[in-house]
């Protein structure tokens, strides 16, 4: 379970968890019929997802809540309104509204009732009728009423992959409009039945049993292994995989054949929490830069990854990717995940570092930014803390120990302990790094060598002597 950042814990006075909600990748490779209904498409599902209108991969169909879309819209950093506009969308036209003409006709309604309220205001209005400059409700009716529009600027290409059950003076119920996935595959051993692995992919259960079955016959064992597709429960709700979204007949060409992330991904609900702030207005931060971030977390910001040797080939915290696959995968543009990343950056949370340069035949081309997790680099108060207390824990055992007849080289050792602990607590520095420097220091100090490998954890490397 992700941790919120400790520096927005302080800030936006934010819980430490809230908690993780499985959000499936296919997601992404919705592409709908314009440009922007991508982004239109998760700028709607994620916010249902954390607030639970929706169920997650998994997911207890029942387990879904009744959420206002005032509440998805505090989530997404946008209004109420916004949050409407993309799901009418997203789903079919309500009934009275399903053409041109009945949307320009009722447009033509409203318009003829907020310039009876205006004229009637007008009336009313001593501002107003001095002829200086209009009141706040003159100017917010003047904005309704707005410019005329003929019936074609009603023309609405719908994707309807939301379905919205409406009821009377209650939220809305939330469902999506999408085929399910109904079985997934196991690595099975053949002998007992034990299931071992499931994959969504046939092709990745295939080469996990054909690795499982190579280490065996290594170890000398006779253990086989076999994949089977295994039926998922009905009662739980189970996102279908792209070629099942793909092979339907009426909605297959709005989804990417070329996607190639596959599964599904535990996303911190954290970043979807109103409560953060934009760094630089002050308004709630918007949905653009909270989809980058559950980008960069599905990517595999927050894991390390081995190869098959156990070498690690991506360490924890740090993710190479390119801005422009940030992009496609978002739905946004290049300039969009820039911004969004100054966001983050000066929340404290995140930290872009440019790729290398390397010289091809065209030329110098820089290599991926590197995404840089700042709360595992940070040396966090609840580290410090614990930190504290543990050597204030050696240095009663070392006096238990051994008595007090180096008593002063251990106040000594406390208090270069503590200054170096205040000085870094809160900055981007690991607890690693923090012994090898206390290590430097007391050696600098003259605190004899076995006392200084008593009160710092073997991990820290020897210190250097001239």
């Amino acid at each position: 379970m992700a941790t919120t950042p400790e520096i927005l814990q302080k800030r936006f006075e934010m819980p430490a968890e809230l908690g993780t909600v499985d959000v499936p990748r296919v997601l992404h490779a919705f592409r709908g019929v314009r440009p922007q209904d991508r982004r239109t498409m998760l700028g709607a599902v994620y916010p249902a997802l954390m607030s639970g209108a929706l169920a997650a991969e998994g997911q207890h169909r029942r387990a879904t809540r009744a959420i206002t879309q005032h509440e998805m819209a505090r989530r997404a950093g946008v209004s109420r309104v916004t949050i409407t506009r993309r799901l009418s969308k997203l789903s079919k036209a309500a009934k009275g509204y399903e053409s041109a003409a009945d949307r320009h006709a009722h447009a033509r309604e409203l318009r003829a009732k907020a310039e009876y309220r205006l004229r009637d205001h007008k009336a009313q209005c001593d501002v107003c009728a001095a002829g200086e400059s209009p009141c706040s409700v003159a100017s917010l009716l003047t904005r309704r009423i707005g410019q005329v529009r003929d019936e074609s600027s009603y023309q609405r290409m719908h994707v309807p992959i939301i379905n919205r059950h409406r009821r009377f003076a209650m939220p809305n119920r939330y469902s999506l409009a999408m085929p399910e996935r109904t079985e997934i595959w196991a690595v099975i051993e053949t002998e007992t039945g034990v299931e071992c692995k499931r994959f969504f992919d046939l092709a990745k259960a295939t080469k996990a049993c054909e690795r499982l079955t190579c280490k065996a016959i290594e170890r000398g064992s006779a253990t086989m292994y076999q994949v089977e597709a295994v039926k998922l429960a009905g009662k739980s709700y189970h996102f279908a995989e792209l070629e099942q979204l793909a092979a339907n007949a009426i909605t297959g060409a709005w989804w990417d054949k070329d996607f190639k992330s596959h599964g599904f991904k535990n996303v911190s609900r954290w970043m979807w929490d109103n409560r953060i702030l934009d760094p630089d207005t002050g308004k709630p931060l918007g949905t653009t830069e909270r989809l980058i971030m559950s980008a960069y977390e599905e990517m595999g910001l927050l894991e390390e990854f081995k190869d098959t040797t156990g070498k690690v080939t991506k360490a924890r915290g740090v993710l190479p990717v390119r801005q422009k696959h940030v992009a496609r995968y978002v739905g946004c543009s290049v300039k969009s995940v820039y911004a969004a990343n100054g966001k983050w950056e000066r929340l404290g949370v995140l930290r872009i570092v440019s790729g290398e340069a390397k010289l091809t035949e065209s030329g110098y081309k820089r290599g991926p930014q590197k995404v840089l997790y700042l709360p595992f680099k940070m040396l966090t108060d609840a580290e410090a803390e614990k930190e504290a207390q543990r050597m204030a824990a050696q240095v009663r055992q070392i006096i238990a120990r051994e008595g007090a007849q180096r008593f002063a080289q251990l106040q000594e050792a406390q208090r270069l302990h503590a200054e170096l602990l205040a000085a870094w607590r809160g900055r981007e520095h690991c607890l690693v790094a923090f012994w090898r420097e206390l290590a430097r220091r007391l050696d600098a100090a003259l605190i004899f060598p076995d006392l200084i490998t008593k009160l710092i954890p073997p991990t820290r490397p020897e210190p250097e002597r001239s």
